[in-house]
């Protein structure tokens, strides 16, 4: 990425971690900003060294059934969370798809980030339920 990325954006390490030249790759840009966003919703409430409020609170809806209640719920804490740990990223989207047939439900997460005009997207999986 480009110096202004880096400056803007930060740089850090994903997961699952690349190994360049002997040493972790840095990521800038996008990539970096998706993998925060994957990390702050499925990082367990409470779980974290240090930083005992991070992560969302997901884990509590699992059992749940797909209901609108549960639906709202788990959308505000997905929010709650980003809006919480995640300052460099102003969420414009933020909806769950519920396909009941099939027992699936997806994250569709859109956001501007901030100090650039870039939107970005993308549609994480919540739910599947298990078939035998």
């Amino acid at each position: 990425m480009d110096k202004l990325s880096t400056t803007l954006l930060g740089q850090g390490i994903v997961f699952p971690v690349e190994i360049e030249n002997g040493s972790s790759k840095l990521e800038t840009g996008k990539k970096l900003i998706r993998q925060s966003l994957v990390s702050i919703i499925f990082w367990p409430y409470r779980y974290r060294y240090f930083m005992g409020h991070y992560g969302s609170k997901i884990e509590q809806f699992i059992e749940r059934p797909l209901d609108d209640i549960t639906l709202d719920l788990l959308r505000e804490s997905i929010i709650s969370a980003v809006n919480k740990f995640e300052k460099r990223v102003t969420l414009r989207q933020v909806d769950i798809e519920v396909d009941r047939d099939n027992g699936t439900a997806k994250l569709l997460l859109s956001y501007l980030i901030k100090h650039s005009d870039t939107v970005d997207s993308f549609i994480v999986p919540l739910y599947s339920r298990i078939r035998h």
